[in-house]
């Protein structure tokens, strides 16, 4: 948050952390009501929402890396840059995807969080003990946010 809010600016630290924590909060918040996880040993958390503020914000500490990467990928290779917004959301959603094949297994693994028990080897793939259905809902989650973001981006400097 503070190397957002020191090299980007107010607009984008709004962003990510004001934007994206609000997503974050109603996709975390979501994903425990419909009891695809459990996060219950948690301290803190807001009214009305069964998802801990930790993980809620986890979501924009997400976001806002993939975009700092994406942009400097952007910067660099020309090509990528020229690239339409629905492009930018799916490179974004990779870059997601690549946190988060390493950082779900050891949350798993550390007790973190605990998938529900419907996910079982019977009827789900899993990587390293996360059902892929997971890493599905992150790729939509980051694709749908990168691909917002980049449209007005892009539409700021006319294309």
């Amino acid at each position: 948050a503070l190397h957002c809010l020191a090299f980007q600016g107010w607009k984008k630290f709004l962003i990510f952390f004001g934007v994206a924590f609000v997503y974050g909060m109603v996709l975390e918040s979501s994903g425990v009501t419909m009891g695809f996880f459990f996060e219950d040993h948690y301290h803190l958390y807001l009214p009305g929402f069964s998802a801990p503020v930790a993980t809620m914000f986890g979501w924009s500490t997400v976001f806002y890396p993939c975009v700092f990467l994406l942009d400097g990928l952007r910067r660099g290779i020309p090509a990528i840059g020229k690239r339409s917004f629905p492009w930018q959301g799916l490179l974004a959603a990779l870059i997601a995807l690549s946190f988060d094949a390493l950082i779900d297994p050891f949350a798993t693994d550390f007790g973190l969080w605990v998938w529900s028990g419907a996910y079982h080897r019977g009827n789900s793939l899993y990587w390293f003990g996360v059902p892929l259905v997971n890493f599905v809902s992150w790729f939509t989650a980051l694709f749908t946010f990168g691909g917002a973001y980049y449209y007005f981006e892009l539409k700021k400097t006319g294309r």
